[in-house]
């Protein structure tokens, strides 16, 4: 048998991780676990710092905990942070030493679950391979700007053969600024645009050059299923260019009847 297995090169792994998106503790009649996973790439052990900042940025809750030489740590923000109330946020974690890691959402209620590996470098490009928004799905984004620069981003949503289902020409709300520190976590359909459709992808992007950590979830709408689409980036000799947004200059009649073929 032949199988692919998800690794990580310890010469290249980091000694600091972004994660876009964490929630955690009750919502309505929701309740969100989020547990954060960190794995030592170094024949030493080392003091990770663990450190939650809300939304809108500010001074941060840190924790530390030593990590055994290549071992792994797995805990959850409740017992990282002793909150229990809902927290929206995002977390970094910083090392002496080279590390991997990823965070685990599960809703405890309806059972959703998923896992999302490290983005290992933030992008000013991000390219995410599925829209999925006809009942009963929905597509959420989570974007965080780690910078101390605003960055002013776009989001586009493409048919999978080309052509536009939504962008800044369509949904004011598909550019934004986003301040240092900041996180967003919006449904693409309607937070960001109207995108009543399954089938395309996503792409977001900075226009003046501000990288950016992102992640995609894609998930039933009572959330007894959750997946993470990992962020892509532009390939190398592609750049986008936004499609033109077709007028209507004539109509081949005013008034017709069932049957008739209109020409636009």
């Amino acid at each position: 048998d032949t199988g692919v297995v998800n690794g990580v090169d310890t010469t290249t792994a980091t000694t600091e991780m972004d994660f876009p998106h964490v929630v955690n503790g009750p919502l309505g009649g929701l309740n969100y676990v989020t547990v954060v996973g960190v794995a030592n790439a170094t024949a030493v052990a080392q003091t990770v710092t663990i450190s939650f900042t809300g939304p809108n940025g500010g001074s941060p809750l840190s924790v530390q905990r030593t990590v055994a030489a290549s071992g792994s740590l797995r805990e959850s923000m409740q017992s990282l942070f002793n909150v229990s109330t809902f927290q929206d946020g995002w977390i970094k974690v910083t090392g002496s030493g080279n590390m991997t890691g990823y965070v685990a959402y599960a809703e405890t209620t309806a059972g959703g679950f998923a896992v999302v590996p490290v983005q290992v470098t933030p992008r000013t490009n991000l390219l995410f391979l599925q829209v999925a928004d006809l009942p009963p799905w929905s597509t959420g984004i989570a974007l965080l700007n780690a910078t101390s620069t605003a960055a002013n981003v776009e989001v586009w949503a493409m048919y999978s053969p080309g052509g536009l289902i939504g962008g800044p020409p369509t949904a004011p709300t598909a550019s934004f600024t986003l301040n240092p520190g900041q996180k967003i976590a919006k449904q693409l359909d309607p937070d960001l645009m109207s995108a009543p459709v399954n089938g395309g992808f996503v792409l977001v992007r900075t226009t003046n050059n501000v990288p950016l950590y992102g992640v995609e979830l894609f998930y039933d709408q009572n959330l007894s299923f959750l997946a993470n689409i990992a962020a892509g980036t532009e390939p190398p000799g592609f750049n986008f260019v936004a499609p033109p947004i077709a007028a209507v200059s004539s109509i081949s009649t005013s008034q017709t009847v069932r049957g008739t073929t209109l020409t636009l």
